[in-house]
């Protein structure tokens, strides 16, 4: 019963873990991207990532940088809950509740 017990502990440790790494990394990266953009652009720029892409390799690859990995988990969750949405559809409708590829992710 303790080994249960401490099996159960250690799975719920990692799991907010996981929870609080998942989230910090958003938000530090969403307040690099503030502190960038309100120093480096005036508040007269109407594009302020075109103006930051045109920079120089020294702006523009870190900005190009996290607007791919921020289009990029965007449109991987956009596909994760597709291929579930789908899944819940096949199930629904048909009974077939074992898409092999969905349950990969």
């Amino acid at each position: 019963a303790t080994r249960i017990a401490n099996a159960r502990a250690s799975s719920l440790l990692r799991a907010r873990t996981a929870t609080t790494v998942g989230a910090v990394i958003p938000i530090i990266l969403s307040l690099i991207w503030a502190a960038i953009s309100t120093t480096l652009v005036e508040p007269t720029i109407s594009n302020p990532v075109q103006y930051l892409l045109s920079m120089g390799p020294k702006i523009s690859i870190p900005v190009g940088l996290l607007a791919t990995g921020a289009i990029g988990t965007t449109l991987l969750g956009s596909f994760l809950a597709m291929g579930h949405f789908a899944e819940d559809i096949v199930c629904s409708k048909f009974g077939h509740c074992s898409l092999s590829w969905v349950n990969a992710a």
